[in-house]
């Protein structure tokens, strides 16, 4: 519970915080809070922060400065169950606490700026936002139950330098699609879950876990894993009607309980794997059914079993753009481990033809 200390109706709230700052000698991490009638501040390591939201606009642009000070960060709950309907966070600021906007069902859009490094666990779950942009944001991670059950979030830009997606992060959401950015390694436990509406994900190389339930009862019928994934959660891709094709790269070593199954009956899941691979056995074992296995042969490009003159023709004809490879394709033609197939994957296979190379 917030406990907010009166002030003086004598003394405005400039006068005061002006008198505050000039006496106090207290050690840095100390900690006082004034209000101007609008925002309550609190003053910590020679900044301000607005501790709570009192004023009555819907419509704010946020304070850059307070009594002299720069106003840097939004704590814990500040606007929670307000009702802005738009808020303009001006460069500057740093953070935006847990739960800030929890509950602002009438907030539209987020736009965060260049210099916010954090962004608090639920910072804008069960509010109205329709849209967030937070590729301009220095977070390193995508903060648990960040947009959790915002029914009417449509559209979302990740922070680039993201590792990591927490849990529940857009659970309950409206979004079509999403771009996991780069560097991030995980998805954590049901950070996509119950999105009808997402019908496109791409996951970036170097991902290397997918969580429990991540993307239960989504809307997705096919996704790419990349080459670096290790773990798929239990559930992480249940859903009633929608996964139909899946491509399991021989990098997952782990695969929970129901990963790969439909919720219904007469839904089912294709997959397609490496021989010998984890994905094989864990296939076997439960059932999936709908299971095709490829030899995994450098330069087999077209998987017929053997490396010939005929993968050179296969890559030449990809690259021309006449036909697509499978992913299956896409790693064994990639013999020069650039993640790319292109016309130097057919010379290198020329010249292993000719012995002048292994491959």
């Amino acid at each position: 519970m917030k406990i907010f200390k009166k002030l003086s109706a004598i003394l405005t709230a400039t006068a005061l915080a002006a008198a505050m700052l000039a006496a106090y000698t207290a050690p840095a991490s100390a900690v006082v809070t004034v209000d101007d009638g609008v925002f309550q501040y609190t003053y910590s390591n020679n900044t301000w922060q607005l501790y709570s939201y009192i004023g009555s606009d819907t419509e704010l642009i946020l304070p850059r400065t307070f009594a002299g000070e720069p106003v840097t960060g939004i704590c814990e709950q500040c606007f929670m169950s307000s009702g802005v309907t738009s808020v303009e966070i001006p460069e500057g600021y740093t953070s935006v606490g847990n739960y800030a906007f929890y509950e602002c069902e009438s907030l539209q859009a987020v736009t965060l700026p260049s210099t916010i490094t954090e962004i608090g666990m639920g910072a804008f779950a069960k509010s109205g936002v329709t849209s967030a942009d937070l590729s301009q944001t220095k977070a390193n991670k995508v903060n648990h139950y960040l947009f959790m059950n915002c029914a009417s979030l449509a559209q979302v830009s990740l922070p680039p330098n993201a590792e990591f997606i927490g849990e529940a992060a857009f659970a309950g959401t409206v979004l079509t699609g999403v771009e996991v950015p780069g560097k991030v390694t995980a998805i954590d436990r049901a950070a996509f879950a119950d999105t009808g509406s997402l019908t496109a994900a791409v996951l970036p190389n170097g991902l290397k876990s997918i969580g429990e339930s991540s993307f239960e009862n989504s809307a997705l019928s096919s996704v790419e894993l990349p080459e670096t994934l290790e773990s798929i959660g239990a559930h992480a891709f249940r859903s009633d009607t929608s996964l139909t094709e899946l491509y399991i790269p021989d990098s997952v070593t782990e695969i929970g309980a129901y990963a790969l199954y439909p919720m219904s009956v007469s839904s089912r899941i294709h997959v397609t794997c490496f021989e010998g691979s984890y994905a094989e056995t864990y296939c076997y074992e439960n059932f999936v059914m709908n299971t095709d296995t490829v030899k995994k042969i450098y330069g087999d490009a077209n998987l017929d079993g053997v490396v010939n003159i005929n993968d050179v023709t296969a890559i030449q004809i990809f690259c021309a753009e006449y036909d697509d490879f499978t992913r299956p394709q896409l790693v064994t033609a990639d013999v020069t481990r650039s993640g790319n197939v292109d016309i130097s994957d057919a010379t290198m296979i020329q010249q292993y033809l000719a012995e002048y190379i292994t491959l």
